[in-house]
């Protein structure tokens, strides 16, 4: 009978689904499924249980924590309370074996006027005053009181403010022996913020950054002579760490002469002076220069290299325009690419110079306040262009190379040592608007047809007169147009020429049926024109 009843009773939970509630060996053995259920539930009540007990394990510890002190963190920005955190209150002990107990004070209540300290009128008073202090970006004075716990408790007229960490000095980092030092001290601030909560209750913090910043931008001027140490080198110059702020001296300003690498100018930690060359107080940035603490070599430097004497340099670095020759170390002198040969054009000073090599050169001018030389090679050498007209005669018979062409005609250098120019006009059958159909380095047979010893230039001409009388060219589209204006000028008198040719021979044909004609419509001076 009772097992029946059993039996019953379990089916009846089976069917609701009552399986956690149900401890009978009799179902377990039947359904597996039941086994694993029964278990698994026990195993997450117990965790459930243990998790449970340890919650209120926490709370207990927690609520039995005493002794704790809140401190506020401040952004260096907006000082807004940003973290707060708990610290177990620990005493310190000072190197003469002093115990001495921390202050719990924090930062609000530094910053809080209690009312049995100063009466509520005169708390309003200075207060006031405060607020339109703040309003025209003033400064005030006030004294250290004490350090506390994220910065300095000060005083103004008897008002606590809080002055926090962050806002103690310009540069940032560890200034824990400094705040302990200022404590006494009298120093300007400015005020940071004035704040009153729903209970009336007003709080003033203060930042020294801020004063020391305009005590440095206003002490500061174009011109002035600084001193700092050298904070932090990089490949376009050094930084200068002027107290707080950084000063930058750019690679061109460390020295008179060049310097490639400023790392091996100087190095971090070395003192060096500088003269402020640019304020960028926007910015916040300070251009300085060292050159003016270092002798000049350009000093008399035109008495030294005289123009028109002979001097020994080495080729440096080359440009576009020419290159850079070095008389001494600090002095260097442009030879510009013109200036470079008597009778070949040269287009790059590399074609006829390498690097570090020496060469002698003529001075053409100095400018010793801009630091200027004007070198020239060529006037180093005699100018053969003085008989060359004698050693050419007109029509004399030359080989020479394509040297380059050019839209105007074709270079070629005769000798290997004269650059002459055929100009294109000087070759029959060649279309307008195409282009010579030569290559550098092709030989050509030419003739000399004039030399301007004045101007440095030969004039040449093809040694055949129908050089492409059988080759055919591809005119492009529009080469026409490609004429210049005196070719249209030209071009367009021709035609007022035909034109007024017309109109007379009309005229005079007229004059012999008839005593009118259309021509004696005309003004006198169109007529005049149009018979030109």
């Amino acid at each position: 009978m009772l097992l029946k009843n059993e039996q019953k009773y379990t089916t009846l939970l089976q069917k609701n689904r009552f399986y956690p509630f149900v401890i009978n060996n009799v179902s377990m053995k039947k359904n597996p499924t039941d086994k694993i259920f029964y278990y698994f539930f026990k195993f997450f009540l117990i965790f459930f249980c243990f998790f449970f007990l340890c919650a209120e394990l926490l709370l207990i510890l927690n609520s039995l924590h005493l002794g704790t002190n809140r401190i506020y963190l401040m952004e260096n920005t907006d000082n807004k309370v940003i973290e707060e955190k708990n610290e177990p209150e620990n005493s310190e002990v000072k190197d003469s074996g002093e115990v001495v107990e921390p202050s719990n004070e924090t930062p609000e209540k530094a910053a809080e006027t209690p009312a049995e300290e100063m009466d509520k009128a005169k708390f309003d008073e200075v207060f006031a005053s405060l607020q339109k202090v703040k309003d025209d970006n003033g400064l005030i004075e006030v004294e250290v009181l004490a350090k506390i716990r994220g910065g300095l408790r000060v005083s103004y007229q008897e008002m606590p403010m809080f002055l926090p960490a962050a806002h103690f000095a310009l540069k940032r980092g560890d200034n824990e022996e400094a705040m302990e030092k200022a404590v006494g001290q009298k120093f300007n601030v400015a005020l940071l913020e004035l704040q009153e909560d729903e209970t009336k209750r007003k709080t003033v913090v203060v930042t020294r950054r801020a004063a020391l910043e305009q005590e440095f931008w206003s002490g500061i001027e174009e011109g002035q002579t600084v001193k700092g140490k050298v904070s932090s080198i990089a490949d376009f110059g050094v930084f200068l760490d002027l107290g707080g702020f950084e000063g930058l001296i750019h690679i061109s300003q460390l020295s008179h002469t060049h310097i490639s690498n400023p790392k091996e100018f100087t190095k971090i930690g070395e003192e060096m002076e500088a003269k402020i060359i640019k304020i960028e107080k926007d910015k916040k940035k300070i251009s300085l220069s060292h050159k003016e603490f270092t002798p000049s070599p350009w000093a008399g430097i035109a008495e030294k290299y005289a123009a028109g004497s002979k001097v020994k340099g080495i080729v440096r670095r080359f440009v576009s325009f020419g290159t850079f020759v070095e008389l001494e170390p600090g002095i260097d002198g442009l030879l510009r690419s013109q200036e470079l040969s008597w009778t070949k054009r040269v287009n790059s000073a590399q074609e006829i110079l390498t690097k570090n090599q020496e060469i002698e050169v003529v001075v053409i001018s100095v400018d010793e306040e801009h630091q200027k030389v004007s070198l020239s090679l060529r006037q180093a050498q005699e100018d053969p262009w003085a008989t060359m007209a004698e050693k050419y005669p007109t029509n004399t018979a030359l080989k020479g190379k394509v040297n380059n062409v050019v839209d105007q005609g074709v270079v070629v250098t005769v000798d290997d040592t004269i650059d002459g120019f055929i100009p294109k006009s000087r070759f029959a059958n060649v279309p307008r608007g195409v282009k010579l159909p030569f290559k550098p380095g092709e030989e050509l047979d030419v003739l000399v047809e004039e030399i301007n010893a004045e101007k440095h230039s030969m004039i040449l001409k093809p040694a055949t007169d129908n050089l492409f009388a059988d080759m055919e060219f591809e005119v492009p589209e529009g080469a026409e147009d490609n004429r210049d204006s005196g070719d249209r000028r030209r071009d367009q008198r021709r035609d007022n020429r035909d034109r007024g040719t017309r109109i007379d021979k009309a005229f005079q044909a007229q004059k012999g049926g008839s005593s009118f004609s259309i021509a004696d419509l005309l003004p006198d001076n169109l007529k005049s024109n149009l018979s030109k």
